[in-house]
């Protein structure tokens, strides 16, 4: 990924759209945005062939937003990266699907709130 970024920073700049001292800052951005598609495009391809599309772009959406505001670990490898996250993704929705849920109304807090049992389906 890097060496792709790096060749297109480069290009940019041979084309004088970008400065000689922002190749390095170019390629860096454009390596997280390549790095964030292919993501995207990775975990699309399989939420669609397990036919978990629209959760897995919920999900995606909000743990993005939550994210991003609270920092998160970081590999080493972008491999590992796309890994952790594709597992994360899935566990996640996994877990949502199987685990059964208590819907309460009144907040659940008070013995008097009806809460019925739910399982998702």
């Amino acid at each position: 990924m890097y060496t792709i970024s790096k060749q297109l920073a480069e290009k940019l700049h041979m084309h004088d759209i970008i400065k000689c001292k922002d190749v390095d800052l170019y390629a860096y951005l454009i390596q997280t945005k390549l790095e964030k598609v292919v993501f995207l495009v990775f975990i699309s391809v399989v939420s669609v062939v397990l036919h978990v599309f629209w959760e897995v772009m919920a999900f995606y959406f909000f743990y993005s937003m939550q994210r991003k505001y609270s920092g998160g670990f970081h590999c080493k490898s972008y491999v590992t990266c796309l890994f952790v996250s594709t597992l994360t993704t899935f566990l996640s929705i996994v877990y949502a699907k199987t685990v059964p849920a208590f819907i309460c109304q009144g907040g659940g807090d008070n013995i008097n709130d009806l809460c019925v049992y739910h399982r998702s389906s």
